[in-house]
């Protein structure tokens, strides 16, 4: 990796995953036991959903357009990472309740698309 390509990857190898599995649960070709979890099941726990939007840039990310609106998949331009950056790369990722009195405007003073 070079300097500029730091990558905060916080799952494990798959390989790592599979002797995780087996290690508690046995082989993952073998039936699950009774009240346990199959090796796909198990694997799902670790997979992100496909996400995708129309339109320009290089970065997917949820966005309201209109006061009251849905969040929904939004693709926008983020610059490239620059000498002073660290780059990360973000698995999981949620919403705040803030996020969401701002999309319903009820402090009446949202900008929008957000």
């Amino acid at each position: 990796m070079g300097p500029h390509s730091v990558a905060a990857n916080l799952l494990p190898p798959p390989l790592q995953v599979l002797k995780s599995f087996q290690k508690l649960y046995g082989d993952a070709s073998a039936a699950p036991q009774s009240g346990y979890m199959t090796f796909e099941e198990f694997a799902a726990l670790f997979s992100r959903p496909k996400v995708t939007a129309e339109g320009d840039g290089n970065t997917i990310g949820m966005a309201v357009q209109e006061a009251g609106g849905k969040f929904a998949p939004f693709r926008f331009k983020r610059r490239d990472v620059g000498d002073y950056d660290v780059r990360i790369q973000i698995t999981h990722a949620s919403i705040c309740h803030t996020d969401i009195h701002q999309a319903k405007n009820d402090w009446h003073v949202s900008q929008l698309q957000i």
